[in-house]
């Protein structure tokens, strides 16, 4: 994980119990969660590019990107 997402997650969290009403909290989860989703997909694309397999890379970022 880059610094900068840390840092994305720490950001949420502090909105997260900063947040006066339950829908704000529950808005604020949502959203790390579809950080935490991003985040996994981002790596494996990484991952496979770091390897030179651009294809697979490729394949998940336009499959699993969406």
């Amino acid at each position: 994980m880059l610094a900068s997402e840390a840092q994305a997650f720490q950001n949420l969290d502090d909105l997260t119990a900063l947040a006066d009403t339950d829908e704000r909290r529950q808005k604020y989860q949502e959203i790390r969660q579809i950080l935490t989703a991003y985040d996994k997909v981002a790596q494996e694309v990484l991952t496979h590019a770091l390897q030179n397999d651009n294809a697979v890379a490729f394949q998940l970022a336009k499959d699993k990107g969406k």
